[in-house]
């Protein structure tokens, strides 16, 4: 699996973009969820941490994904 090196910064740029909207909308995913089934406190925190956790897996899998996409021809 090989790299790209052409545009880093906007790879860097882009996943945290992209991963700042995922991992808050995982965290409200879980609370909202936990609030509807009145799960309490604890059950929020599960979620949310469920939530995150699937955020960061999907986080990770759009970097490699940037990082491995080839450059276009010119």
């Amino acid at each position: 699996m090989a790299f790209r090196t052409d545009k880093p910064l906007t790879i860097i740029s882009a996943t945290v973009l992209v991963g700042v909207e995922i991992l808050v909308a995982g965290v409200a995913g879980g609370w909202a969820v936990a609030g509807m089934l009145g799960l309490g406190e604890v059950g929020a925190w599960v979620l949310e941490a469920a939530g995150a956790a699937l955020a960061l897996y999907f986080v990770v899998r759009f970097w490699r994904s940037a990082m491995t996409t080839p450059a276009p021809a010119e």
